[in-house]
């Protein structure tokens, strides 16, 4: 029997929801970090369960044909990129079977296995043909590894990849390939660095170490925007230069400042804060601080003076189309010191890759939590927002907003939205169009009046960010409404709307859940013909899915970063009477192990459940009248 720390070969033969490789040795399971399917591997073992267990990679006998050689120097210690080791192809195969999986086991659809027709559906003499005419061949330059990707860089049409069916009503639902990047690194516009210290006391920037807070220390990252590296080198230049520490969340408890009267229970150490002050303003005078008030009876000195040091984070923030560049120090103080020497520090780095510095900020925060960000936005120099656009829409981003961190790929799963959205249009106006003729017995008229006579549709965009999706969607709706919880992103919203001249869309701050019913209740006028969800990886709140079945939508279009919770949520609404209709996934986020979802949810026009009744005329008792009765009469 197999114990803690023996030692293991086998063949890895699946990948897991994490990107660790799965193999089996001795009747158990093991998932392996490292590992992908077709390595043999010898592995120790860590941890063992009743029918599965936990390796550690310790040799590759003989490597996968998908393994390549990572790009970044620190991939396999950093948590950021899980497959960086496994072809490109390899992975949007991972991919669609990750969603294919937790839409069957989650979401309770069955696969069918079926094929359909010859124009590039499933089956593989389908797929070749279809990439034959659709992809082209790419190839990276720096690992010579080659993959295919699609010819039209925003539509990104992509094969069938299976047919799914809803057991307990029968109807089926298409699922596609995931739709590829056309590039696989340098495509993020916001990296977030921890800042922390190092054994010998230093400052460092870089990267958690995967499942821990241990930093490593890198501060060139392959999947983020080359100028995000030169940006941090220049914050730990500025803080070498002025003595601002980096964050030690080892250390004692942090000076937070009094509120109102009363010292933060936090604050445990407040009894020596005479005895370090005179300490403290002589450091800060040695860098130029002088002794100026601010918030919470502080001074700018006191920046130094912190016993768990001063910057935690640094997060950085670009405009692929616009050139402009946004950092906002996370610092758990209420200042800084010498600003126009991180002014011109940060300006010369954006200035290297050919971009604008434009916002510089700080965010306040003491709270000894994992969460980064808190509401205290403070500025030091220029605007509080960058521009960016997709497509023809400009958007203004600031520190705490919601977008999509993969511009490029945006417009692809922009592009998937809005076409399910007029598919949506299309389909109700040929379905009132054929019951026109039917009524009055003219033939249907496939001409531009014809369709527009039936009006556009209302739409909801929940959880709407900045109104990335909502303002995209403004050209084919009478009206879109949108939902987001952070007061900034709907003033973004407000403002992206009315600098891109759109009218036709209103937006409300609050928890969807709490607000759609709300206001549905209020007014059913804010029905919605279609809704759109991209909701946060924890999925959708029980109360809004309730909401939206109560709303009774044509359609729902369900935008997921987390296949599991897109399952278990479409299961709640396949319960309420809609049926899944299309899955088309994207990647977003190339070397790593997520993937956004598109999805298409429409309301059964019968109702799930019903009980079948039959009628034999011969029992009804039918007077002469009403046996004659025509129609009209009836």
């Amino acid at each position: 029997m197999l114990k803690k720390n023996d030692v293991i070969e086998m063949e890895i033969t699946d990948t897991g929801s994490e990107g660790e490789g799965i193999g089996r040795a001795d009747g158990m399971a093991f998932f392996v970090m490292g590992a992908i399917p077709g390595d043999i591997i010898k592995a120790g073992v860590m941890k063992l369960k009743k029918t599965y267990g936990y390796a550690r990679l310790i040799e590759i006998i003989t490597p996968s044909p998908s393994r390549v050689t990572p790009r970044c120097r620190v991939a396999a210690l950093c948590g950021g990129c899980q497959l960086q080791h496994e072809s490109y192809e390899a992975q949007l195969k991972f991919k669609t079977e990750k969603v294919l999986n937790c839409l069957t086991r989650i979401g309770g659809l069955v696969k069918t296995g079926g094929t359909a027709d010859g124009s590039g559906m499933a089956g593989d003499n389908g797929k070749e043909a279809y990439k034959t005419a659709k992809y082209e061949i790419l190839k990276d330059p720096v690992t010579a590894e080659t993959h295919e990707i699609s010819k039209d860089p925003v539509t990104s049409d992509t094969p069938i990849y299976e047919i799914l069916k809803d057991p307990e009503t029968s109807e089926t639902a298409v699922m596609y390939e995931t739709a590829g990047a056309r590039e696989q690194f340098g495509y993020r516009n916001k990296s977030q660095y921890p800042v922390g210290k190092d054994k010998n006391g230093r400052n460092v920037a870089g990267f958690y170490r995967n499942h821990s807070h241990d930093i490593i220390a890198c501060t060139e990252c392959a999947i983020a925007h080359p100028v995000a590296g030169s940006i941090m080198d220049a914050v730990l230049e500025y803080m070498e230069r002025t003595g601002v520490s980096a964050y030690d969340e080892t250390a004692g408890v942090m000076n937070k400042p009094e509120k109102n009267g009363k010292a933060d229970s936090r604050a445990k150490f407040e009894s020596t804060k005479a005895e370090r002050a005179k300490d403290e303003c002589a450091k800060a005078e040695s860098v130029g601080i002088k002794e100026t008030k601010i918030e919470g009876s502080r001074t700018a000195k006191d920046a130094l003076g912190n016993k768990r040091g001063i910057i935690r984070h640094v997060l950085i923030r670009t405009g692929r189309e616009t050139g402009q560049v946004m950092v906002c120090l996370v610092i758990c103080a209420e200042d800084i010191p010498q600003k126009d020497l991180l002014k011109e520090l940060l300006g010369g780095a954006a200035a290297k890759h050919g971009m604008k510095l434009e916002s510089v900020s700080c965010c306040v925060n003491y709270d000894q939590t994992n969460v980064i960000m808190t509401d205290k936005i403070k500025l030091l120099w220029g605007s509080d927002h960058i521009v960016d656009k997709i497509g023809d829409i400009s958007y203004r981003i600031s520190p705490l907003s919601f977008f999509q961190v993969n511009p490029l790929q945006t417009r692809v799963l922009y592009s998937k939205v809005a076409q399910l959205v007029e598919e949506s249009i299309k389909e109700k106006d040929d379905r009132r169009k054929r019951y026109d003729s039917a009524q009055t017995g003219a033939e249907e008229k496939e001409t531009d009046t014809e369709v527009k006579k039936y009006g556009k549709p209302v739409i909801w965009d929940m959880y709407c960010g900045t109104g990335s999706i909502s303002l995209a969607l403004c050209g084919v709706a009478e009206k879109v409404y949108g939902v987001e919880i952070i007061e900034t992103a709907v003033d973004d919203a407000c403002e992206n709307a009315r600098m891109n001249g759109i009218t036709n869309a209103e937006f409300f701050c609050g928890p969807a859940e709490e607000v759609v019913p709300r206001m549905y209740e209020k007014d059913p006028a804010y029905g919605a013909d279609i809704v759109v969800v991209d909701p946060p990886r924890k999925g959708c709140d029980e109360k809004l899915l309730n909401c939206l079945v109560q709303m009774a939508p044509s359609d729902i279009i369900y935008v997921s970063c987390d296949p599991a919770t897109l399952a278990r949520d479409i299961k709640i609404l396949r319960e309420g009477g809609y049926t899944i209709k299309k899955v088309m996934p994207v990647d977003m986020f190339p070397q790593t192990v997520h993937v956004e979802t598109v999805c298409l949810l429409s309301k059964l026009s019968e109702a799930k459940h019903h009980i079948e009744v039959k009628v034999d005329m011969d029992e009804l008792d039918l007077t002469s009248a009403e046996a004659k009765a025509t129609y009209k009469e009836i």
